[in-house]
Parts: structure tokens; sequence; C-alpha cells
């Protein structure tokens, strides 16, 4: 009905702005907002009651109970069916740098992103059909991912990620300690020459 989409949007707006005051447990603050909303625009107490049930739908862990939660949980998760989740996910990565301070290897956190792939899903029908199939070729993107993430922290562990720069400056150094103990080679055997010649002369 046309107030349970109003309910929905209301909850949409809110559910998130409680990453103004903190990053874990940001739901509740998230609370705040909604009522602070709603009691300044006199939105009925049973819309409310729906509202914030819906917002505490979002919590991780939580298992939607209803239409509406399924609707809302498929909505905040719209963004796995879509070509730029993987632009979005590098975008995370940065938060999490920023705000939690958590560092990953490319390796591990291609696995994290292929984990949140697999473990979530699309409930309602309308968000499988609309988002399912590209929910699944994003999960055969990231298996690649995963494999290029191998690749890529193997590099950073053997430091053959430096760039070919690198390479050549040792390339250069083993010339030149060959042409070094070629130069020595040479000197100590015209040493030799000249001390059997000078031995030779003598003997005789």
């Amino acid at each position: 009905s046309d107030e349970e989409i109003e309910m929905l949007q209301v909850a949409a707006w809110f559910h998130d702005t409680g990453y103004i005051k903190k990053y874990n447990g940001h739901e509740e603050e998230s609370l705040k907002y909604a009522q602070e909303f709603m009691d300044g625009e006199d939105y009925a107490d049973e819309k409310q009651q729906v509202v914030k049930r819906l917002i505490k739908s979002t919590i991780k862990g939580h298992e939607p109970e209803d239409l509406l939660e399924e609707i809302l949980h498929d909505a905040d998760m719209a963004h796995m069916g879509r070509k730029r989740f993987f632009r979005k996910g590098e975008l995370l990565r940065v938060e999490l740098e920023s705000f939690l301070n958590e560092t990953y290897t490319q390796l591990e956190w291609e696995k994290k992103q292929y984990e949140f792939l697999i473990n979530n899903t699309f409930i309602t029908k309308a968000g499988k059909e609309e988002y399912g199939k590209r929910r699944v070729k994003n999960i055969k993107k990231q298996r690649k991912n995963i494999n290029k993430g191998r690749k890529v922290t193997t590099r950073t562990k053997t430091g053959k990620d430096l760039g070919r720069g690198i390479d050549t400056l040792y390339r250069a150094n083993y010339r030149n300690h060959i042409n070094l103990s070629a130069i020595a080679d040479g000197k100590a055997n015209m040493m030799i020459s000249i001390n059997t010649i000078m031995i030779s002369v003598i003997v005789t």
C-alpha cells in the first residue's frame, strides 16, 4: 500500500544516518535521528513503530520477519547485484582503513568480498529477478579476483612487485660484478705468466 511504501522510504532514509556519530552500532543512533524527524512531522505513532522496527531489521545478523523487512533487506544489499559492486568495495576498504584502522592484503580483501557475496542473498522474488543474475556474475568475477589477489600478495611478499627498475638494477650490478671478476682473473693470469717466465729464466 501507499502507507507501507512511505514507511519503507522513511526507514531507508534514516537507517544509516547513525554513521554520523559512530561506526559500530550506528543503528541505535539512526533510530534517534528518525525519531526526532518523525516527532517533528507529527508522524503517527503506529507508523513510527513500524519505521523503527524496519531500521532495527537492518542490524547485521537479523533475519527479516515480514515482507517489509525483506524488501528493505534486498534494497540494502542491492549493490551485490550491480556492476559497481567492485568500485564500492574499494571505497569500503578505504573506509575501514580510515575509521577502524583495519588493513588487508589484496588476497585477504578479495576473500572477504567473496565471503560477503556467498553469505548474503536476495529474499524477495523481485530482488532475485532484478539483481540475482548480476550477483552470480559478480561471484564468478570475484573468484578470478582472488587468483589475482593471490599473485599480487605473493609478489608483495617476495619483492617482485617493486617494478622492472629493480630487476634492471640487479641485472646491471650482476653484470658489473662479472666484469670486475673477469678483470681480476686477467690480472692474476698476467702475474702468473710473468712469474712463470722469471722463474724459468732464473732456473736456467
